[in-house]
């Protein structure tokens, strides 16, 4: 009898170098998403490039997934191997900061049959939102020098006299996603107006910041140099100690009361243990 007729050796069309002798397909098997393509069955999500390995495996420290479009979701599964269901998640609008709110049903419903690979999604799901997370708590808000001149030309007129720009840096503030950083005067170590040399810094957790309020003291011949002040009011039942009003120049006192007052809500919204949308 002749031999039976040579079948060729075949590419894995999802493992890459990967090579597939004969086999016969498991019974009930369901075509391949490349297969799928092939047939015209599915409209492929062109060139899909998995994330690099050190982008995935580094998601806690640098990445936000919160930004990712569906194309970037889709190298993203491919990275972990589910390219196949890049089309689904496509299909259904998924973004980056959609990920972290889907469930096991929800994987299910995009067509994760397999038990593992949904436990890793679910895994993977909440690392990368815990890189967002953090990504988004220590950005850089708002960040500059307080000014020195509170009163307008008199003060000016008193605090160079006193030769106070010479031997006082001002205060300087940065606002954070989870923090308010102030350097201040010392006051304990305070020994008048032409010896206030001494800074200190403060971290203050935005948690324990109950209010933000702003004002602009008119004064005699202002002539543009004196400052707003915003007021930050602190949870007193925690004991801790009042903060000196922010100077900021005249006119952006009310934009930065707010900006840091959005800092707040957005720090109360990322609490360990809620489920929120992440949006830029």
């Amino acid at each position: 009898d002749p031999l039976p007729a040579h079948r060729p050796v075949r590419r894995d069309a999802h493992r890459p170098g990967v090579l597939r002798g004969p086999s016969m397909p498991r019974k009930g098997a369901t075509p391949a998403y490349a297969e799928l393509v092939a047939q015209e069955a599915i409209p492929a999500v062109p060139d899909i490039r998995p994330l690099d390995k050190k982008t995935v495996l580094g998601a806690d420290e640098d990445v936000d997934a919160s930004t990712w479009s569906t194309r970037e979701v889709a190298r993203w599964l491919a990275s972990l191997g589910l390219g196949r269901h890049a089309q689904a998640f496509a299909d259904h609008r998924i973004t980056g900061d959609l990920l972290h709110v889907l469930t096991e049903a929800h994987f299910k419903e995009l067509g994760v049959t397999l038990v593992g690979q949904r436990a890793m999604l679910l895994q993977e799901t909440a690392r990368v939102y815990r890189g967002a997370v953090q990504k988004r708590r220590f950005r850089t808000i708002w960040e500059a020098d307080g000014l020195l001149y509170v009163h307008g030309c008199g003060d000016w007129f008193v605090k160079h006299l006193c030769c106070v720009p010479c031997c006082e840096d001002p205060d300087h503030y940065k606002l954070t996603g989870a923090q308010l950083y102030v350097t201040e005067l010392d006051k304990k170590k305070y020994r008048g107006q032409c010896c206030a040399t001494s800074k200190h810094n403060r971290a203050i957790d935005l948690s324990n910041i109950v209010g933000v309020s702003d004002f602009h003291k008119n004064t005699v011949c202002d002539c543009g140099c004196a400052a707003d002040q915003i007021t930050i009011d602190l949870d007193k039942e925690k004991g801790l100690e009042d903060v000196a009003p922010l100077l900021v120049r005249k006119g952006q006192g009310a934009d930065i009361a707010r900006r840091i007052q959005a800092a707040i809500e957005e720090a109360q919204s990322l609490a360990p243990g809620k489920q929120h949308m992440l949006r830029m």
